[in-house]
């Protein structure tokens, strides 16, 4: 059994966390009891985290949408290429309805700091 000290990105908190793993899979996740925040506790969607992970429906790489809206057709495609493409979906919108068309709708702190660069690029 592998065990890893890290922290839950389940919430901004990021209390700290000691996940336990076997071949790769994790088995077991704990409440870090040297994390001065959470001292060893762990909530609701900490617990959770396997399932997180775990889910067989969890999406693992992105999907560019092929038909309609609603009708539920995607195909796979690259980081780089999802994240052309929703920049150029971006520009679109800003240059057809001007900027204060687009909005960012996030949390900041933790790692969350892509959304601040997103949003003022």
């Amino acid at each position: 059994m592998k065990t890893t000290y890290t922290v839950c990105d389940m919430c901004p908190w990021h209390c700290g966390i000691v996940v336990r793993s076997v071949d790769g899979r994790i088995v077991k996740i704990d409440g870090n009891p040297l994390d001065p925040k959470s001292r060893g506790m762990l909530c609701a969607r900490g617990q959770a985290g396997i399932s997180f992970v775990e889910d067989p429906d969890r999406l693992t790489t992105p999907l560019i949408r092929t038909g309609e809206r609603g009708e539920g057709r995607f195909r796979e495609a690259s980081w780089e290429e999802a994240l052309d493409h929703t920049a150029a979906r971006l520009l679109q919108i800003a240059e057809r309805h001007g900027p204060e068309a687009v909005a960012f709708l996030g949390h900041t702190g933790g790692d969350s700091w892509f959304v601040e660069y997103l949003a003022q690029a």
